[in-house]
């Protein structure tokens, strides 16, 4: 018998101006541990999950194994910890497809290399910008032609990453359905002129420059609507060091600050929210 842990982290995409290219992995996990039993039988079991038969995670694991070798063993998949809450904009999908793809690499022996792997998790996700900082860890933009290119920058330790988490549900179709189908030349310019300082941005803890990288005009304003409490926030911390985006397609929002200020706003608001102080995290850890 093996078994192994999988620790994977919560993701928060595209930063405003970086969107369905740049993810954040944050210290908020989920864990699966997966243990393979050479007891003649040849099935994978799950236990833990709200979706007995169907969930990500088991999907992800059994077509890599198929892929790559046979389903020869019996293999037990356990959720331990489920921290990341699904439809919320924090990369639940990301985190289930990492751990499946990455626990069956574990047990083929790490067949698969790096490039490929990232190919396949990326396939089932369809675009990197969750599926590359779960997996790498930290700040990581990437671009996806033929092939997959992406960049893992510095991000200061002084900065501070709050997820404020609504009770309710945003559906990725739902606030992709309310995205124009197309944009201004102006706003496509406003958008692509501020990305490319992202990168100094977070390296240097500039909030005023976060500020005007972050500001975007493509998917925001009109996900926000979605998300009763982003306006009431957004006017309470104005004129604070810190700045108020959409993670992922939402509900939660991901405030960016070096100090206190903004987040006691905000918990004066009494807004029926769950708020976590997080840090950057590393990424995916497999321990054995």
């Amino acid at each position: 018998m093996s078994k192994i842990i999988i620790k994977t982290p919560a993701t928060s995409a595209n930063l405003g101006t970086g969107f369905d290219f740049v993810g954040l992995a944050l210290n908020r996990y989920n864990e699966i541990q997966i243990e393979a039993l050479n007891d003649g039988k040849a099935l994978i079991e799950e236990f833990g999950f709200d979706n007995v038969g169907d969930n990500l995670v088991r999907k992800c694991f059994e077509d890599t194994i198929k892929k790559y070798s046979i389903l020869n063993k019996h293999y037990i998949i356990t959720l331990l910890k489920n921290d990341i809450p699904v439809a919320r904009g924090l990369g639940s999908s990301a985190s289930a497809i990492v751990s499946g793809v990455c626990g069956a690499n574990y047990f083929l022996d790490k067949k698969i290399n790096e490039e490929e792997l990232i190919d396949i998790m990326v396939s089932y996700e369809g675009h990197p910008d969750n599926i590359l900082p779960c997996y790498f860890g930290g700040l990581v933009s990437s671009i996806k032609d033929e092939k997959l290119y992406y960049f893992k920058h510095e991000v200061n330790d002084e900065l501070r990453f709050f997820v404020l988490i609504p009770k309710y549900k945003v559906r990725t179709e739902e606030a992709r359905k309310i995205l124009p189908k197309s944009y201004s030349l102006e706003d496509v310019v406003f958008n692509s002129s501020r990305v490319m300082l992202m990168s100094k941005a977070f390296k240097d803890a500039d909030i005023e420059l976060i500020k005007k990288v972050t500001d975007d005009r493509v998917h925001e304003p009109y996900r926000k609507t979605l998300i009763k409490e982003f306006d009431i926030i957004e006017k309470a911390i104005k004129g604070t060091n810190a700045k108020l985006n959409i993670s992922g397609s939402g509900p939660t929002m991901l405030l960016i600050s070096k100090d206190d200020i903004a987040i006691n706003l905000i918990k004066e608001l009494n807004l029926d929210l769950d708020i976590y102080n997080l840090k950057v995290s590393n990424g995916c850890i497999i321990k054995e």
